[in-house]
């Protein structure tokens, strides 16, 4: 099979949708998934809480969950610090739909409610106290979720190819 944008969207939706089903137990909302080049410093990913996509007679109106395309490419592994990104980036939709303000500082910051929705969703931290700049974003997978996602038969091949 040929490594294509098409065939590692098409991962990111059903990592999407087995995440939604496993981890929020099909609480969230369906979005539109982009993988675009990095317009943030620093961020594999992003969450927009805008609908930001419609269709013509706009009966269809979706958020927004994008990912770096220049942190695509990675080696043995590390497609989960890609599934990392996108369940951080799911745990903001998952904020946003419950109505919890998870973030401040024109989104940049992730407060101490974001850091409960990740513990809760399957990602922890290894600091003690908050970054001053960004707050609890560096969350990681737990080893129970790496070993669920590892259950999912993961088409690691997906995620070679990324923006120079």
């Amino acid at each position: 099979m040929s490594i294509s944008m098409e065939r590692t969207i098409k991962e990111l939706y059903r990592l999407f949708d087995l995440m939604n089903e496993h981890i929020f137990d099909n609480q969230l909302p369906s979005v539109q998934i982009v993988v675009t080049e990095t317009t943030k410093q620093n961020a594999y990913g992003w969450f927009t809480p805008h609908k930001v996509w419609t269709n013509e007679d706009e009966s269809i109106s979706k958020h927004e969950i994008a990912l770096s395309a220049e942190y695509l490419s990675l080696k043995h592994d590390d497609y989960l610090k890609i599934v990392e990104t996108l369940l951080h980036e799911m745990i903001h939709l998952y904020c946003h739909v419950n109505e919890i303000k998870d973030t401040s500082r024109q989104g940049r910051y992730h407060n101490a409610r974001f850091k409960k929705a990740c513990e809760e969703h399957g990602l922890y931290f290894e600091i003690e106290k908050p970054d001053s700049t960004i707050g609890w974003s560096q969350a990681l997978l737990t080893p129970q979720t790496k070993e669920l996602i590892r259950s999912w038969d993961v088409d690691e091949e997906a995620f070679q190819l990324r923006r120079i």
